[in-house]
């Protein structure tokens, strides 16, 4: 009973002292107020607010605030955050307490002075300390027990959460996505879909690709120039040469807007395998300008009904 007696009268001390604490320095007005404070315990965060009125025109002196770090051997200041409002600065101070108690005890939490600044002048504000309760994790002197593992408690099982839901919702996700990948890879021509006899220009220009990984050279060229010829070939269906672009644009008129770069292209062709000029010809359409002809035939192509 005794003992109860002292608990409460250390709880009523403590409230009393935690409360908003106004102080005066020079005519300023400080006051802490702490969230709660008793029932701490070793590694608790400890908050509290410090509001000081300002006069008007003056400002806090960031510099003059406390460094986070090691307040005493037990308290570590963990952060400020600071708020200035008309008329007065409010310090967000987190500490965190490590002292191990064996018993509920008040402790100090020391102050610390900041200065204002004010017309070039500077005025030390004392913010004053304040008190918390702390409180023991265990009891100083348990019940003797033989065995020593009964003093701990066994652990709490680990509840088991329900996946059929889950896996249920993504195994749906992933079939909505490979349904929603088909049409796509069918209109670019991937995978399954990459041998199609409709897109030809497709295949083209993976081969194109790898001619380009080989290295530009003039046998490469040649064969880049015979790789769009067959690519022209199997999409009319029929040996397409340069007088039959007329009506080979008139039978597939998607590739209507290409036919200025369609007739270079015939030009240079004709140039390195009928002129025996290959070099000029890569010099008038390079290799380059093979690929993004190629690649605009690819394009065309997938706009095909």
């Amino acid at each position: 009973m005794a003992g109860r007696i002292a608990l409460a009268l250390v709880i009523g001390l403590l409230a009393v002292g935690a409360q908003a604490q106004p102080a005066a320095d020079g005519g300023q007005a400080v006051t802490v107020r702490a969230a709660r404070d008793i029932g701490f315990f070793a590694g608790d965060l400890v908050t509290a607010e410090v509001t000081i009125a300002t006069p008007p025109g003056a400002t806090l002196d960031p510099a003059s605030l406390p460094a986070p770090g090691p307040v005493t051997y037990w308290l570590d200041l963990r952060a400020i955050a600071v708020a200035e409002h008309q008329g007065a600065v409010t310090l967000r101070m987190t500490y965190q307490n490590f002292y191990v108690a064996l018993d509920a005890r008040p402790l100090e939490i020391p102050g610390f002075p900041v200065r204002l600044l004010a017309g070039g002048n500077a005025r030390a504000v004392d913010v004053p300390p304040w008190t918390i309760g702390v409180s023991p994790l265990r009891e100083v002197a348990p019940p003797v027990k033989e065995d020593p593992k009964a003093y701990l408690q066994a652990d709490r099982p680990a509840g088991l959460a329900d996946a059929a839901r889950w896996w249920a919702v993504a195994g749906g996700l992933a079939g909505a996505a490979i349904l929603a990948l088909l049409p796509l890879a069918y209109h670019h021509a991937w995978g399954p879909f990459r041998r199609r006899a409709a897109r030809p220009f497709a295949t083209a220009i993976r081969h194109l690709r790898r001619l380009e990984a080989r290295g530009e050279t003039e046998e490469g060229y040649l064969e880049a120039l015979l790789v769009l010829h067959r690519a022209l070939d199997g999409a009319d269906g029929r040996r397409v040469l340069a007088d039959d672009m007329p009506a080979f644009l008139g039978r597939h008129p998607a590739f209507t807007s290409l036919d200025a770069s369609l007739e270079a292209f015939f030009q240079a062709s004709r140039r390195a395998f009928f002129g025996s000029a290959p070099a000029q010809a890569r010099r008038d359409l390079p290799f380059r300008d093979l690929q993004v002809l190629g690649r605009a035939l690819a394009v065309a192509e997938r706009g095909r009904a």
